[in-house]
């Protein structure tokens, strides 16, 4: 079974915007709040606790747990902070794959798959940008066999 983790470049994105949005939340709230400085200094320091709390704990426990596991027979997607949360699905039930790149996405790690089955979906996101071809490769090469041999079965 081939493990993949989550792009750490990606954490490194995601807490600059944090800090950027919590940074603006807090001027604005003092900007805007002058005249009420209790809920000012209420909203700054909600805001600050919440995007250094996110920036320095959430996310890297978050890039730490989350991995994705591929063999031949399923696909199993490992995540959870908290709360641990294990998917599973089979590759034979795969119906069609999804490949979402965003810009500068070797240099950001935003690269994600959704793999599209009877019923559900998975979501493998924050892969780096190779990781992400070579299982959208392998699966949909998988799809590629299943239907050729489905095909051969129905024609013969």
């Amino acid at each position: 079974m081939k493990r993949y983790l989550a792009d750490r470049t990606s954490l490194n994105i995601m807490r600059l915007v944090i800090l950027v949005v919590t940074a603006a939340i807090i001027f604005l709230s003092y900007y805007y709040l002058d005249f009420l400085p209790v809920l000012m200094w209420i909203i700054s320091i909600a805001a600050a606790a919440v995007g250094i709390f996110t920036v320095s704990f959430y996310l890297p426990m978050y890039f730490t747990s989350a991995g994705y596991y591929i063999n031949s027979d399923k696909i199993v997607k490992k995540t959870g902070v908290f709360i641990k949360v294990n998917q599973c699905m089979r590759v034979e039930s795969v119906q069609y794959i999804t490949s979402v790149t965003t810009p500068f996405s070797k240099l950001t790690g935003f690269n994600f798959i959704i793999l599209n089955a009877f019923g559900g979906k998975l979501i493998l996101a924050f892969l780096s940008k190779k990781d992400m071809q070579e299982i959208h490769s392998f699966i949909f090469s998988k799809i590629k066999t299943r239907r050729a041999n489905n095909e051969k079965s129905a024609s013969g």
